[in-house]
């Protein structure tokens, strides 16, 4: 759920402003007061790239199956989905899934222009050094005239981040181009590049190529600050709200472990942050 701004919520009880995040009265309560005092702006929330969750799960990606050439693969020729995380990816780099995606996009704003489109995951996957799908590496040589070198290859570095920038403009413009009347919203780490620089996320970049009216790029960012520490909040969001192009809405994580809500708006708002997308731990 994306909000257009915060909306502190009162569940009754001895704090006005606490959730009861155990609770599925509570959660269904927040749900309907959101929609009562909230904005209603909403927004189709795509993983973009994240396509196969760990085995752990039990749930198998059509498309990977139907598709295996598209994952993206390790240095060492191995499937996303068989280390790291565990997790299956596609990859930028190849031709069909870049313009899948953009395709997604567009019909989205054919089937509601009004609703707005959340890119999630759209990034490589965190833990090891990926992008080297036969065709991605292909289309780097065919563009260098050499292959990518192990370590240390900046131009096979910017290679595959600018497949990533160029796919996150490519959906905001598809979108648009579409018909989409509402706003594109991505999900970024809020620590890039200084914290898992392999996943080539330079979010800052995501900002469009000005081919025509549609080419703007993602309109606003959401960096996931989650932090259990408000002292760290608040030198996180001075780093990203320093650092975007765009306005920002935070990602805050509320729940077990973590501070109270409004503590971490307090923390935010303490440097200049004004909008927010709160996510809980439910299950």
């Amino acid at each position: 759920l994306l909000l257009h701004r915060l909306v502190l919520i009162d569940l009754g009880g001895d704090d006005p402003n606490e959730i009861e995040v155990g609770s599925k009265v509570a959660r269904c309560q927040l749900i309907e007061r959101l929609v009562e005092h909230g904005e209603k702006r909403g927004h189709a929330w795509m993983e973009v790239l994240y396509w196969q969750p760990p085995t752990k799960y039990g749930l198998r990606s059509v498309l990977l199956q139907e598709h295996p050439d598209w994952e993206t693969l390790d240095v060492n020729g191995r499937r996303s989905s068989e280390v790291a995380e565990g997790m299956g990816f596609g990859d930028p780099g190849v031709y069909a899934v870049r313009h899948l995606l953009y395709d997604l996009a567009a019909e989205v704003a054919v089937d509601d222009p009004n609703v707005g489109l959340h890119l999630d995951y759209l990034r490589y996957p965190a833990g090891a050094d990926f992008g080297y799908n036969p065709q991605t590496v292909q289309g780097f040589q065919d563009e260098n005239g050499r292959r990518p070198v192990r370590y240390l290859d900046a131009p096979w570095f910017g290679f595959r981040r600018d497949l990533v920038t160029d796919l996150a403009n490519g959906m905001a413009r598809s979108y648009r181009a579409a018909g989409g009347l509402s706003s594109v919203s991505a999900a970024v780490n809020a620590q890039y590049p200084l914290w898992h620089l392999e996943t080539l996320q330079d979010w800052s970049r995501w900002t469009g190529g000005g081919r025509d009216e549609f080419d703007r790029g993602v309109d606003v960012f959401v960096p996931m600050v989650y932090s259990v520490s408000t002292l760290y909040l608040r030198g996180l969001t001075r780093y990203v709200l320093g650092r975007s192009p765009r306005p920002v809405w935070l990602g805050l994580r509320i729940g077990a472990g973590f501070p109270r809500l409004e503590e971490l708006v307090a923390a935010a708002e303490a440097e200049g942050a004004r909008n927010y997308a709160v996510f809980d731990a439910l299950p």
